[in-house]
């Protein structure tokens, strides 16, 4: 794709227990413009708060797309969601949005199963019927390690 509709993510972890921030940006990105511009419209549209955020980390690593399938239970105390497809594509060499040589990536299929405190009882429940190991996984990581 030449253009996209981005959302930023903030995600942060304490111990075991994960979230994250998000905010989808009211603009569309021309991803065959060179990354100062496209980095200068982002920061136009931010807020202050997300500004400050993205000053910390204003150099473009990694766009990283997947597909993902939502599920939850009929009283939404429990999530699923199964991605696939991921692809991934290295920015650190380029002065243009690198959307054509993507990274060797595993073809993985993974499952996050996720709940409030509340529910941990309930969630193992759950998880006792999938025949998979549990593990950690990130897709930016594997991407990462896909590009060294």
């Amino acid at each position: 794709r030449d253009s996209v509709n981005p959302t930023l993510e903030l995600k942060f972890k304490d111990n075991l227990v994960g979230g994250k921030k998000r905010y989808a940006l009211p603009l569309t990105l021309d991803l065959s413009r060179p990354w100062p511009a496209l980095m200068r419209q982002i920061r136009r549209a931010l807020p202050p708060a997300w500004q400050d955020l993205l000053n910390v980390a204003s150099q473009p690593t990694l766009l990283n797309q997947y597909q993902r399938d939502y599920f939850v239970t009929p009283d939404s105390a429990i999530r699923a969601t199964l991605d696939y497809r991921q692809r991934a594509y290295d920015q650190r060499l380029g002065r243009l949005p690198n959307v054509k040589r993507p990274l060797p990536l595993d073809n993985l299929l993974v499952i996050e199963i996720k709940s409030d405190l509340t529910q941990e009882e309930r969630l193992e429940e759950i998880m006792a019927h999938f025949p998979a190991p549990r593990s950690r996984n990130s897709k930016y990581a594997n991407a990462v390690l896909a590009a060294l």
